[in-house]
Formats: structure tokens, C-alpha cells, sequence
């Protein structure tokens, strides 16, 4: 590579995974492509994690230790706070227990020079145990569907580890929500693709996410207060949709499935589920005929429960379609390297 190559800055959020941490800081010390900065941002570790870092940092200067320094704790936070110290023309969002594959950043970097009019590239990643290649399962897989409808029903089409970003296009999307307790990057992308980001899909495996991730936000998902976690973002996503003029009848029809499976979907109790109904409703997702008809089934039991379902399949189709991401165990072919498809955003900007 030459001195001229342009800078990729990678920006992990850590927390108590120093020996995970470690894999992750190898995997891009080995990289292929050179001119990097690993911008590791610590959300409060007592495990040594600052001290394994800069000892690294001592002898490869690329490697940068920073210790966050303000609340929310979070995710969110230590990436809006890398970012903020981030030279890079290129980032990459990089999980603590992620790995990238050798020649993850040339290619990258590669197709986003030979596009010089994109916001960003996406690449597949690959599930793994404990070492890349030890089993036959993609993170997900791209398909013919739109990707903001596939993300809205949370079938998201990629990790935060699978993009290229342009520095300069990110602050079309704005910060990294720090209030969010989980489904940050669900969050993330869904601003992205509203912004009119222009982005190629490149059908291509250059990233490995860990199957079993500990101290992750998974085993909390139908915690009551993940639950409204996310039902406060619905809020957000239906903002930027609206103010771009996205939030089509399809996408409604989506959100309102979503609040519906919130709302009913957790067991939580009936003060929370008509809560979370009765957002939906005022914020014009669920339609009136749509409120009435479910709560009386809903707040039933047996056989008129079993009936409810029925017609909330009905009024929300979108929740019966396989979400590819969940069964993404199923083995599945590499694709074709030399299959690359351009989505286009909604926005034109020179």
C-alpha cells in the first residue's frame, strides 16, 4: 500500500472483554491494508482492559486507548465518542468480541474508491464459535426485498461490523442514539437508508460475528424495560420516516405489527400491553378499526385468544414473513463475488 492510501478509522466500544478484546485487536493488526487507527473507547472496565490496550498502543502506534467520559453509559456513547476523535476518511463500527478477515479493509477501501459517489459499502459477515470458519452460517444474507422494510421488521440485513462508512456522509445520519438500551444499530441503519445514504451490497464475507457473546444485550431482549426501550425508538424512526415522506402503507402496516407484538408479544401484563397499543394508536400507526378489534381478544382467553391471532395475522402480514436473520442456521452456499448490487437512497446530494 502507498503512503497515499486513505485512513480507516475503527472504532470499538468495550466493556469487560479483555481476552475477547485481545482476538479482535489481532484480527486488525493483521490486516493487509496498513494505514489504520484502532480507536478503542472503554465504557468502565475492571478487568485490565486499559492496561492490555496500551501496552499494545506502546509498540503499534495505530492502536489508541480511550476511556469514556461521560454519561449514558453504553454502546452508543463510546462510538459517538470515537467518532468524535476519529481522523479517518473511512470508519468502521467494530464490535469488542468481532473479527475482521485479513483483507477485510483493502477490499473495503477498494470499492469505495472505485465508487466515489457512495456513502457507504456493506459486506457479509460469518457466525463463529470460537475461530472464524468453524461453522458453515451467515450472519444474514442479502435479499431482492427493500432494506428498509427489512430492517422495520427487524430482519436486519447486516451487523455494525458490515459497512464502510464515508466519514464525511455520517453526519447525514446524525449521533449514535445514547438513551438506547439495545437495538442501537437497528436504529443506526434504519436513519441511514432514510437519509438517501447511496450504499452498494457486496455479496462478499469479510467479517466474523461471535454466535455465543457475552455480556450481550440478547438475553435481555424481553426484559420489560428493553421492551420500552424500544418502543420509545418506534417514536424516532416514525419521525424520520414521516419528515422524508418513507412511511409508506406497507411500512405502516409494519410498525403497526411491531407495536403489536410489543404490546402482547412479552407477557408483561395488560397495563403495559394497552400502554403500548395506545401509543401506536395516537401516533397514527395503529388505525382505529385495527385498536378496537384486537383488545377484546387480546385481554381474553382460549379459544378467542387462538381467534386473535388469526386476525392479527391478517391485519399485519408482514409479521408472517421469515425473518431470514433467524434462520440464517440453516447452511447456505458462499454467494458470487462478482454479483454487486447499487441501492440508491432517497436524497440526491453531489
Amino acid at each position: 500500500m502507498s503512503k497515499m492510501d486513505p485512513l480507516v478509522s475503527i472504532v470499538i466500544p468495550t466493556k469487560n472483554r479483555r481476552d475477547l478484546l485481545r482476538e479482535t485487536i489481532d484480527s486488525v493488526v493483521s490486516q493487509t491494508y496498513v494505514n489504520w487507527e484502532a480507536i478503542v473507547v472503554d465504557d468502565g472496565s475492571d478487568d485490565h482492559t486499559g492496561e492490555m490496550i496500551q501496552s499494545i498502543a506502546a509498540t503499534d502506534q495505530r492502536v489508541r486507548f480511550v476511556r469514556r467520559e461521560r454519561r449514558p453509559t453504553g454502546a452508543s456513547t463510546c462510538r459517538n465518542t470515537g467518532l468524535s476523535s476519529a481522523k479517518g476518511e473511512f470508519v468502521v463500527f467494530l464490535d469488542s468480541d468481532d473479527l475482521l478477515a485479513p483483507t477485510c479493509l483493502e477490499r473495503r477501501v477498494q470499492v469505495m474508491e472505485q465508487n466515489p459517489k457512495i456513502d457507504f459499502a456493506v459486506f457479509l459477515a460469518r457466525m463463529f464459535h470460537k475461530i472464524p470458519g468453524d461453522g458453515p452460517y451467515f450472519w444474514n444474507n442479502f435479499t431482492t426485498e427493500d432494506d428498509l422494510d427489512r430492517f422495520l421488521r427487524r430482519d436486519v440485513p447486516w451487523p455494525t461490523c458490515g459497512p464502510l462508512w464515508r466519514k464525511t456522509s455520517l453526519a447525514h445520519i446524525g449521533l449514535w442514539e445514547e438513551r438506547a438500551l439495545c437495538a442501537q444499530d437497528w436504529e443506526f441503519h434504519i436513519r441511514a437508508i432514510a437519509a438517501g445514504l447511496n450504499y452498494l451490497k457486496i455479496p462478499e464475507v469479510d467479517s466474523y460475528c461471535r454466535s455465543v457473546r457475552p455480556g450481550s444485550i440478547g438475553s435481555s431482549w424481553a426484559k420489560r424495560r428493553h421492551v420500552c426501550n424500544r418502543v420509545r425508538l418506534f417514536k424516532n424512526i416514525i419521525a424520520v420516516l414521516r419528515s422524508k415522506g418513507l412511511l409508506t402503507k406497507r411500512r405502516r402496516r409494519i410498525l403497526a405489527g411491531e407495536y403489536y407484538g410489543h404490546a402482547f408479544g412479552f407477557a408483561h401484563g395488560r397495563r403495559l400491553a394497552l400502554k403500548i397499543w395506545n401509543i401506536g394508536w395516537r401516533a397514527r400507526i395503529v388505525g382505529n378499526f385495527e385498536f378496537i378489534i384486537i383488545l377484546p381478544g387480546e385481554f381474553a382467553a382460549g379459544t378467542v385468544r387462538q381467534m386473535n391471532r388469526f386476525v392479527s395475522n391478517r391485519l399485519f402480514p408482514e409479521r408472517q414473513i421469515a425473518k431470514t436473520h433467524a434462520i440464517a442456521m440453516l447452511p447456505v452456499p458462499n454467494p458470487p463475488k462478482s454479483h454487486i448490487i447499487r441501492t440508491t437512497g432517497t436524497n440526491d446530494r453531489d
